[in-house]
């Protein structure tokens, strides 16, 4: 695959809006810092490959990780066949009190991502069916209770764990609680099943090791979308951060070192590469955070 075809696959996704508010304008400004050649291949290559959700896209896949939760928790299988997922959620409920919250304490409000999943969570159930609770609000759970920690995604599981461990030990009583996302990377699904067994983890869409620049890297070689025999596309996007990023905190395949393409319409998480979100006197990001 040539640079111009690379070119006009990512001028299609800027101006059919599917990435909207990601604009032709801010594209083209984040490729300019790239020279011509193996660079810039490489930098129209992450675009094509970019895994961006629209708040819509968020709002539709937390719906699937919501129903999943609900109908997990449903009493009985009836309830599972007969009645609205959205009500076993809901303050009318179906014997079961649920308490929603995002990652963070009531004096530490949540940041983008908690304001807009609190957001979309009230468009999902409705603003009079949602039991709101930060963290540091429950210290335990009743036989009837059952409390989500809700966000929009979670890559390596470390926050989340962070979370539990220190403002959330009622949520080891695993039977009674769980975790939604839009996403998840499977990364975070073996290291938070690995440190709390049974721990219930709902999410609309997975996202793989192999979605990574990492293994993307081998892959566009083994494809021919790679034309530059002399190196690979993992090497020259170190080389690329290590000459033109004069980052303060190195991560250069983001927090975790997945190598992850995934930025949101509000947003993009530090797990993803630092070529897309990271800012310097000498480098503009794609993506702010």
């Amino acid at each position: 695959m040539d640079d111009l075809r690379l070119k006009k696959t990512v001028q299609h996704l800027c101006t059919t809006k599917i990435r909207h508010p990601l604009t032709k304008e801010r594209v083209n400004t984040w490729l300019k810092q790239f020279d011509k050649g193996p660079e810039h291949t490489l930098a129209l290559l992450l675009l094509t490959n970019l895994i961006y959700r629209t708040n819509s896209q968020i709002e539709s896949s937390l719906g699937q990780a919501l129903r999943r939760a609900a109908l997990h928790f449903a009493p009985t299988q009836e309830i599972r066949e007969n009645v609205n997922w959205r009500r076993i959620l809901g303050k009318e409920g179906e014997g079961l009190y649920f308490m929603f919250g995002p990652p963070a304490h009531a004096d530490t409000p949540p940041g983008k991502s908690g304001e807009l999943i609190s957001r979309l969570l009230k468009t999902i159930l409705s603003d009079e069916s949602i039991n709101f609770y930060y963290l540091n609000r429950v210290t335990q759970l009743e036989s009837d209770e059952r409390y989500l920690l809700i966000d929009d995604g979670t890559f390596t599981g470390d926050q989340m764990h962070q979370i539990i461990e220190v403002a959330a030990p009622f949520m080891k009583k695993v039977d009674q609680t769980g975790i939604i996302v839009s996403i998840a990377h499977e990364r975070a699904i073996e290291f938070l099943t690995q440190k709390y067994p049974g721990m219930n983890i709902f999410y609309g869409e997975i996202i793989k090791y192999q979605d990574g620049l990492n293994t993307l890297s081998d892959k566009w070689v083994l494809e021919d979308q790679w034309p530059y025999r002399e190196t690979t596309p993992l090497q020259v996007y170190l080389d690329v951060c290590e000459r033109k990023g004069c980052f303060e905190k190195k991560l250069p395949l983001g927090f975790g070192s997945l190598g992850l393409l995934v930025a949101y319409e509000h947003g993009i998480p530090d797990d993803s590469l630092q070529l897309l979100w990271g800012k310097s006197d000498v480098w503009q990001p794609l993506i702010n955070r």
